[in-house]
């Protein structure tokens, strides 16, 4: 067996048996960028931010509905990216759930569809601010039942 490939093969084997951040940089060989790849394949993902970076804004009534939103820490700012997560309660057998930020006409919003997020137990919506950010924007909520029914409530940007 060959130098290199001896060495490829005691490289794996050491990279799954120590893990790859205790061996430092291996040593220049064709081995070594598959054992990284494989390495950063089984980390487990993290989320994009804990929940202690969420803010409670209490219960708001979205049309017959009382939810429970959390709002991203920071201000509001044109053009920027900001999170709301929505609870819904069990019982409102919710199909989806949109929002957008800016006035109630969606008027240079962008809508966006939230993902059911199991750790923070609702509904995370990522939206941008619209630029301008006119001085009376709020966050929608949009909440679709599986009957068709849609309520649409408002939230405070701070």
């Amino acid at each position: 067996m060959g130098l290199k490939r001896w060495m490829a093969i005691v490289l794996l084997a050491g990279c799954a048996g120590a893990g790859c951040e205790e061996l430092g940089n291996p040593a220049t060989s064709q081995a070594a960028p598959a054992a990284e790849e494989q390495h950063r394949r089984v980390e487990p993902a993290r989320p994009s931010q804990e929940p202690s970076d969420l803010i409670d804004a209490g219960s708001v009534a979205i049309g017959t509905i009382d939810v429970r939103v959390l709002r991203g820490r920071g201000p509001a700012v044109a053009g920027q990216q900001l999170r709301l997560v929505i609870q819904v309660p069990d019982d409102a057998t919710t199909a989806s759930v949109r929002g957008w930020i800016g006035t109630d006409g969606r008027f240079d919003s962008a809508v966006a569809e939230a993902a059911y997020a199991e750790q923070l137990g609702g509904y995370e919506l990522r939206a941008t601010a619209p630029d301008p950010l006119p001085a009376s924007a709020v966050w929608w909520i949009e909440v679709q039942q599986v009957g068709g029914a849609t309520h649409v409530g408002s939230v405070p940007l701070q």
